[in-house]
């Protein structure tokens, strides 16, 4: 997956949380966090973890991406 290519399904993903459509979403960011393991991407999986009453799933994601940017004030500890 090119960086053009995965900006688009990163929008796609946030529209899909969004609507709701979380599993979907999820999909998404596996696939965007497997070609380009960066915070924000991990920081939006969690979300879309927390926003499904995935609590473990979110917490672990959120440690995740304070250890790929551990400055991001979104995910400070």
């Amino acid at each position: 997956m090119d960086k053009d290519t995965a900006k688009t399904e990163a929008r796609r993903a946030k529209r899909l949380r969004e609507s709701g459509e979380l599993d979907a979403a999820l999909e998404i960011y596996d696939a965007l966090i497997e070609a380009f393991p960066v915070g924000a991407l991990v920081f939006e999986r969690a979300n879309t973890h927390f926003d499904c009453g995935e609590y473990g799933k979110a917490i672990r994601d959120y440690d995740y991406c304070h250890e790929l940017d551990p400055h991001d004030p979104d995910v400070l500890i």
